[in-house]
């Protein structure tokens, strides 16, 4: 077996984090980065056995690559603290790295989220690939505030076990995630050169909603199915309302309050 690190960042996940390192007891070192927690969550980490770095939140992207220049594996396990690998997955993850072909760089894992007392399987949330196991000399990570990933050049391999992914706590939790995130993309999108557009303020939630309930059958998921797609299209209308708010901004009719860390 190559030697495998595990990388988790994390920021006041007392209430998490020990189910995500309790399913990564298996790896040979256990890395965490922590934000600034003013919890108990770096403690609860170094019950666990990981080895913890405090690194000041910088953000997604930034705060991965901290992580993973901290690993010394062969390959790296990258999980955040939501999250947790079901049992067959762990299995699935060795007999994989036992006899990788060498062309192979990373293995990509399907992702389900357990929301509002069931575990989604449709729609855009299901299957969820992620590429969270890589040869640490071959992955980066992207530079996107939102939705960043770790990437590599070469071939990938797809398991079939799931990581289990505890995101949201209730509608509130996720609302307020809704709004925090489409503030990051519309930032961004704005520096980018983006402009807003009355139409696409109009279009764009309402394709994304019909796309996850109807055709991507998040009908199938029941009432959770429906409250996903109707917060995934108010996500869509607020980056572009929010696009809107900071064309407002530079042309001084307001000011809008900074965003949450």
């Amino acid at each position: 077996m190559p030697r495998v690190s595990a990388i988790v960042i994390c920021l006041n996940e007392e209430r998490k984090i020990g189910r995500c390192l309790a399913s990564l007891a298996w790896v040979d070192e256990l890395v965490v980065v922590d934000g600034g927690s003013t919890d108990r969550t770096v403690p609860i980490a170094r019950t666990h056995g990981a080895t913890v770095h405090t690194n000041p939140w910088p953000g997604f992207a930034a705060q991965r690559t901290f992580a993973l220049a901290q690993a010394t594996g062969d390959w790296v396990v990258s999980l955040d603290a939501d999250e947790e690998l079901e049992p067959r997955l762990v299995q699935e993850i060795q007999t994989a790295l036992a006899s990788c072909p060498p062309d192979v760089d990373g293995l990509v894992i399907p992702r389900k989220t357990r929301y509002l007392g069931r575990w989604i399987t449709h729609g855009e949330w299901y299957p969820d690939d992620k590429l969270r196991v890589f040869r640490r000399d071959r992955g980066a990570c992207t530079a996107d505030e939102v939705h960043e990933r770790f990437t590599v050049p070469g071939r990938t391999i797809r398991l079939s076990g799931h990581i289990l992914h505890y995101s949201h706590d209730d509608i509130a939790h996720h609302v307020r995630k809704v709004d925090q995130y489409a503030g990051l993309v519309a930032a961004t999108r704005r520096r980018g050169g983006a402009r807003f557009s009355p139409g696409r303020l109009l279009s764009d939630p309402i394709r994304r909603a019909v796309r996850g309930y109807v055709w991507r059958r998040g009908f199938l998921d029941g009432t959770p199915g429906l409250i996903i797609c109707v917060l995934t299209a108010l996500y869509v209308f607020l980056i572009h309302a929010k696009l809107y708010e900071l064309e407002l901004s530079r042309d001084g009719y307001i000011q809008p309050a900074p965003l949450e860390s």
